[in-house]
């Protein structure tokens, strides 16, 4: 069963508190912020809407489908968080756990038996699923952030039909961490679609002289040797519109 995200984000927080020491990178958006400029879902979004911000930039960033288009093929990239850009209003949704996606192959939507995600995670409890839909002013339009093709690396995240692997991403909970400084549980998100492969293909953000400035991709996790992952690589989730 799909759960929106403002119902299940807490919950989750709580499963990983079980199933690590640190939590879940979905969390509270009851954090203090010395930060001046703050995120925010449209008010005709409100409570329903979710704003994606990398550790790299903070929570002043969030994710935007550039020129806030709706087209499948649309680029996602990160600009300043604003109440009134309806390119900010992405709804999540808890698809279920990886280990339930795995066994219900074939289904639409459902995992390969020989994907990253069951290879890896599928006989392992507490990794879930989910999918941002993008839903300007509140309204959901079945396009959702993902890939046009299978998760290879620095492949563009862009707007595609919702309901499938590629726009499907699961929470790397191994990986998480507490964030003193933003006050949020952070972690990486690898796409489903990725195929066997040493390192998974998770959410990037980069930065580039040419606009857009910091375009979405997928990249390889890259973790350093004291297990902490690139900080463009760990992203932190404030559900509803803060002021």
């Amino acid at each position: 069963m799909r759960h929106r995200f403002t119902r299940v984000c807490y919950a989750l927080a709580a499963v990983v508190a079980v199933t690590t020491t640190l939590g879940l990178s979905v969390e509270s958006a009851a954090s203090a912020s010395t930060h001046t400029v703050k995120p925010n879902a449209t008010p005709s979004c409100g409570a329903t809407c979710a704003n994606l911000f990398s550790e790299r930039f903070g929570f002043s960033l969030v994710q935007t489908s550039y020129h806030n288009r709706t087209a499948i093929g649309t680029r996602l990239v990160l600009q300043q968080g604003s109440n009134s850009n309806t390119g900010q209003d992405f709804t999540v949704t808890d698809i279920g756990s990886v280990t339930t996606l795995c066994a219900d192959w074939p289904d639409p939507g459902s995992f390969s038996p020989t994907s990253y995600a069951c290879l890896n995670y599928g006989l392992l409890g507490g990794f879930d699923v989910f999918e941002g839909n993008y839903s300007p002013a509140g309204e959901p339009t079945n396009v959702c952030a993902g890939l046009a093709t299978n998760a290879h690396s620095n492949e563009a995240v862009t707007l595609q039909t919702c309901g499938q692997p590629r726009t499907e991403w699961i929470a790397d909970v191994n990986n998480s961490t507490m964030s003193f400084f933003f006050g949020f549980f952070l972690t990486p998100w690898i796409n489903s679609s990725d195929l066997p492969s040493s390192h998974p293909q998770v959410l990037s953000v980069s930065t580039r002289d040419r606009s857009p400035k910091h375009p979405l991709t997928v990249k390889p996790e890259q973790q350093f040797s004291d297990g902490t992952v690139n900080d463009g690589q760990e992203w932190g989730v404030i559900p509803g519109v803060l002021f």
